[in-house]
């Protein structure tokens, strides 16, 4: 038996309407998972470029400095990684509904 997810299986003839939000909520935490990678990556870069390896013997002003673009770059590394887990827990609740959904219907169409 050919299992079409977009068959209704209560009945060959009566089709689903094709439910295409969850292609939309997919695509839009692969979007944020995306995006909070890149933005850790720009949170990476950021300290490197501005934070970098802190000074020897610095001045008050060079530690000053060098504090505000650690604290920077620490909050946009901690910014990106809180979107990659939260496109990253989307995704993975929607791939296990989309599992449990087939599994019931499978278990629906064997009784």
């Amino acid at each position: 038996m050919d299992l079409n997810p977009y068959e209704s299986p209560q009945s060959d003839n009566s089709r689903r309407v094709y439910d295409s939000s969850s292609h939309y909520k997919l695509l839009i935490l692969s979007i944020v998972l995306a995006s909070g990678f890149a933005v850790v990556v720009f949170g990476f870069i950021y300290a490197v470029n501005f934070a970098g390896i802190p000074y020897q013997d610095p001045t008050p002003a060079m530690q000053a400095s060098y504090k505000f673009h650690d604290f920077v770059s620490r909050a946009i590394i901690l910014t990106g990684l809180a979107m990659f887990a939260i496109g990253l827990v989307g995704c993975v609740g929607l791939g296990i509904i989309a599992i449990a959904a087939k599994i019931h219907a499978i278990l629906r169409l064997s009784k």
